[in-house]
């Protein structure tokens, strides 16, 4: 057989990327051919390769290489997105491995922690943002390959209605859940996929465009709502906890805290999160007297810089409270600001707020995307380990 012949000293790696997207005419030849027969002496080598756990590999190639039904594509994807949203499976082959962080990720749990990723194909400033590359690669794969390097997240789903965004995801070896297209906002498709996972007690909220965001930050919002379910265990006076931790990094420039567009977080002093704006918040209203514009007054006082905080795109979310907050219409603060998060306030969510490891760059425009090319170019990328192939 000729396919035999191809794979017979290729890896299974190969083998099971070209054969997700072989017509009806595959068969269990191939599969018994290719597969099963090339993977005893390929698995070691995947292993020395892709340092990823391949605990489960097997169920998954198995998953992916069934026998294809005669039905149309949409219903392929949706059979498929389906096997694998109830398997367990945790095999990524992708090849862009990564090096997970923290020294002892035995000693924290995570099979009860999903992040998943929202992907849409429309954007109004960045047309199919999700697929633009960087450095070979689409945007939202960056994402995923940070939320696997996090050593507390069991699981990572990229959660999309768009066929090309889901076939991009899928060929790179990420797990994938096909989505209903009505959805307003990213939260609600994220809600959808948690609804059919009842393991998944704690939900990470990683944005589909902050394909520069620290596994260590990941980490240490998830570590922060353990605790935050720890105290409301205890049952004691204000011992409610967080429904929802996200995280903030400091702002150095006064384009930053004058852009609509970057959100900044207002804090407390215990670390819960008061307000959310696009406006610049705190607002210097004694230095703003004083120098005429709020421009002047960060020019002439440069120390009140230190008072803003740059909103990160994650959100770590306790199952209950995601599932509950997706049923609130929005708010009125949340339509006038456009940041959903004031819902939650609003309902009087509790939102702890923690300091990123590491500056983190959102896309939202030609400009960022310039900017994140810019620094993966320069090499100056460090989160997970990964290496930029040329």
């Amino acid at each position: 057989m000729e396919a035999s012949g191809r794979y017979a000293r290729g890896s299974v790696l190969s083998a099971i990327s070209d054969a997700r997207y072989l017509n009806a005419e595959f068969s269990h030849t191939l599969y018994r051919e290719v597969v099963l027969t090339s993977w005893d002496r390929s698995v070691s080598d995947c292993e020395r390769d892709h340092p990823l756990s391949m605990g489960g590999i097997s169920e998954f190639s198995r998953t992916l290489l069934k026998p294809p039904c005669h039905c149309d594509y949409k219903n392929k994807l949706i059979d498929h997105q389906r096997s694998l949203i109830d398997s367990c499976s945790r095999a990524k082959l992708s090849c862009y491995p990564v090096n997970h962080t923290g020294a002892n990720p035995q000693n924290n749990p995570k099979t009860n922690v999903v992040a998943i990723i929202p992907a849409r194909f429309a954007s109004t400033r960045l047309p199919g943002k999700a697929l633009i590359e960087i450095a070979g690669k689409p945007m939202v794969c960056w994402v995923a390959e940070r939320a696997l390097a996090a050593h507390n997240v069991g699981r990572v789903i990229v959660a999309t209605d768009n066929y090309e965004i889901f076939a991009a995801v899928q060929s790179a070896g990420y797990e994938v859940a096909l989505t209903r297209d009505d959805h307003a906002s990213g939260t609600d498709r994220i809600a959808e996929v948690v609804a059919k996972l009842p393991g998944a007690e704690i939900v990470v909220n990683v944005q589909g465009d902050e394909p520069l965001i620290s596994p260590e930050t990941i980490e240490r919002a998830v570590d922060a709502m353990v605790q935050e379910i720890a105290c409301a265990g205890e049952k004691l006076p204000d011992s409610k906890g967080a429904g929802i931790v996200t995280a903030w990094e400091p702002i150095d420039s006064i384009a930053d805290v004058l852009n609509p567009a970057l959100v900044k977080i207002v804090v407390d002093e215990s670390g819960r999160a008061i307000y959310f704006s696009r406006s610049p918040v705190p607002y210097p209203r004694d230095a703003v007297v004083s120098h005429g514009t709020i421009e002047a007054a960060l020019r002439n006082e440069p120390a009140l810089l230190r008072h803003f905080r740059k909103h990160t795109g994650l959100y770590v979310f306790r199952r209950e409270v995601l599932l509950e907050f997706t049923r609130w219409p929005p708010s009125e603060l949340e339509r006038i600001e456009g940041l959903e998060q004031l819902r939650a306030l609003e309902r009087g969510v509790r939102i702890r707020a923690i300091e990123a490891s590491k500056p983190s760059t959102g896309v939202d425009t030609s400009e960022d995307l310039e900017k994140v090319r810019r620094l993966v170019q320069e090499d100056k990328l460090q989160a997970s380990g990964v290496k930029v192939r040329a």
